[in-house]
């Protein structure tokens, strides 16, 4: 399934970044489409999901110059390695400072190419990652990825023109919905709101393939439409949004973020990008200085540490037999389930007639 690479081209040659203490990087390949095109790859690389690191940025905006610069190529395709496009900021710059170029100029840049750009999504495409797939011009994904920018659930709001960018693309009301949830969307659900343009069955190497055939057959398309940055959202009646910030601060009582995020989506629908960019940049700092934030952002990390046990190597071995206590309407459902599987099951209850 794997389109074949242009002629004269190395395959999967890194980028050189910068600095060695910077974490991730994009590598760079040629694949030329069933069109006969020849379409850039490239590939975020940061194991685990490709955390947009300072590496990760860095390589996006020197691997984007370097497919500007090559005439040979005509479009570009941006995915990511292990299995996931990319699952957002690498939070821990929060604490040790962030380095490298800013997302939003690196994203800004990927929308004002002259070359179609197309977002190749398998997996998880969350917070910042989910940003710079709204600032490519189109989306193609697998059957299996995700949509979501869930940086609500740490106190803060997508700050790389997240609630700029995803009003203009689906409306401003579905997107308050999206962003104050903060659950992500099912491949599915996200194409039908207008998130992904078309989804595929198929592994990582079917949705590039799929992607580079697609980008390829957009050579010398205005891409004017398809950058979200040139045009407003459709407006909302005052009510409605008064209404969200109801519902929202009965749903997310005493949070500030569903709240913020709201006041920047509303700016998406009554004023320039630029200016809304402003406003979405001065509620993330307040955001980003609040006890909230800072304590939302505390659990997250603890709540993954829980299941790291020093000096534990042990790995878990098989289960291949259950005991259960109490013999009821619960106990025996899962007593069922687990001989239906093939379990060893040991029941214990005081009444013999429920063993029975």
């Amino acid at each position: 399934l794997r389109p074949r690479p242009c002629e004269a081209h190395p395959p999967s040659r890194r980028a050189e970044l910068r600095g060695h203490s910077m974490k991730g990087t994009v590598r760079y390949d040629k694949q030329t489409a069933a069109n006969g095109a020849c379409v850039a790859l490239l590939t975020m690389d940061s194991a685990p999901v490709n955390a947009l690191s300072a590496g990760v940025r860095q390589g996006l905006e020197d691997r984007l110059k370097e497919a500007l610069a090559d005439d040979a190529v005509k479009a570009i395709v941006v995915t990511g390695a292990h299995g996931a496009f990319c699952a957002g900021a690498d939070i821990s710059e929060f604490s040790t400072g962030i380095a490298g170029p800013s997302l939003p100029v690196v994203i800004a840049n990927y929308e004002a190419s002259s070359k179609p750009v197309v977002a190749a999504i398998d997996g998880v495409s969350l917070g910042g990652g989910c940003e710079v797939a709204l600032g490519c011009h189109f989306r193609v994904a697998s059957s299996r990825s995700m949509a979501g920018l869930p940086e609500v659930n740490l106190g803060l709001l997508p700050g790389a023109g997240g609630t700029q960018r995803m009003p203009r693309l689906i409306g401003a009301e579905p997107s308050i919905d999206f962003m104050c949830s903060g659950a992500p969307l099912p491949a599915a659900r996200a194409a039908k709101v207008g998130i992904y343009d078309t989804v595929i069955e198929g592994d990582n190497a079917a949705v590039v393939k799929a992607a580079v055939d697609f980008a390829a057959e957009k050579v010398g398309s205005d891409l004017g439409p398809r950058r979200l940055s040139t045009f407003t959202a459709k407006p909302l009646p005052v009510d409605v949004f008064q209404a969200k910030r109801a519902q929202y601060q009965k749903l997310r009582q005493g949070e500030l973020a569903p709240q913020a995020i709201i006041t920047c989506i509303e700016a998406a629908t009554d004023r320039p990008f630029e200016q809304g960019m402003g406003v979405e940049s001065q509620e993330f700092r307040v955001l980003f200085r609040s006890d909230q934030a800072k304590a939302l952002q505390y659990m997250f990390f603890a709540e993954r540490q829980c299941a790291k046990v020093p000096g534990l190597t042990a790995k878990p071995g098989p289960l291949d037999s259950i005991g259960i206590v109490g013999a009821g309407l619960m106990g025996g459902g899962i007593a069922m389930c687990c001989a239906e599987v093939g379990m060893k099951v040991t029941l214990l209850d005081i009444d013999q007639a429920n063993l029975e």
